[in-house]
C-alpha cells in the first residue's frame, strides 16, 4: 500500500527541477487543448520551482538535500541579511528571484549584473500576470498574457543551466 500522494517524495533541488520540467510540459499540453488559464498556472509554477531551486543551490544546498519548512523560513529571513528591502512571500516569484541573485553574489561565481538583473526582470514580468491564486479563478486570459507567460517560462527553462 502506498502512502497518500502528498506524502510521497520530499522537497529538494532535484525534485523542484524535475517538477518544473513536468509542469512546463503539462502546460504545453493544456495550451494545445485551449486550456489557457491552467497552462498559465502551470507555467508560473514551473518558473517558481526553478527560481527556488536556483536559490537553494546558490545558498549551498546539495541537490538531494531535504528542503524543510524551516529552511524556507530561514531563506525568507535571509533577505534582510542580503540587503533586499522586502522579504519574498511563499510564492513571490520576483522576490525569490531577487533572493536567488543576491545569494549568488555571495558565492565565488556571482552572476554578472546584467544577467542577474535579467533574471529578476523576467521573474517580475511574470509576477505581474501570475499568482498562485489563479487556481481559484475561472476568467479567460487575454492572448498577450498567454504569450508572455509562455515566453518567460521558456526563457527560464532555456537559461536554467546558467541560472542554477
Amino acid at each position: 500500500m502506498f502512502p497518500p500522494l502528498y506524502e510521497r517524495g520530499y522537497d529538494c533541488i532535484v525534485q523542484f527541477e524535475d517538477a518544473a520540467a513536468q509542469r512546463s510540459a503539462e502546460a504545453e499540453i493544456l495550451l494545445k487543448r485551449s486550456r489557457h488559464l491552467g497552462a498559465i498556472y502551470l507555467f508560473g509554477y514551473s518558473v517558481e520551482m526553478r527560481v527556488k531551486a536556483a536559490f537553494f543551490r546558490n545558498a549551498g544546498f546539495l541537490a538531494g538535500r531535504l528542503i524543510s519548512p524551516q529552511d524556507r523560513s530561514n531563506a525568507i529571513a535571509m533577505s534582510a541579511t542580503l540587503g533586499l528591502p522586502v522579504a519574498p512571500g511563499p510564492h513571490d516569484i520576483a522576490g525569490w528571484a531577487a533572493l536567488a541573485v543576491a545569494a549568488r553574489l555571495t558565492t565565488a561565481n556571482p552572476y554578472n549584473s546584467a544577467f542577474g538583473n535579467l533574471i529578476v526582470s523576467q521573474a517580475t514580468s511574470l509576477y505581474l500576470i501570475w499568482r498562485e491564486v489563479l487556481r481559484y479563478r475561472s476568467v479567460p486570459p487575454i492572448p498577450r498574457e498567454i504569450h508572455a507567460v509562455r515566453t518567460i517560462a521558456g526563457w527560464f527553462a532555456n537559461n536554467y543551466a546558467m541560472i542554477r
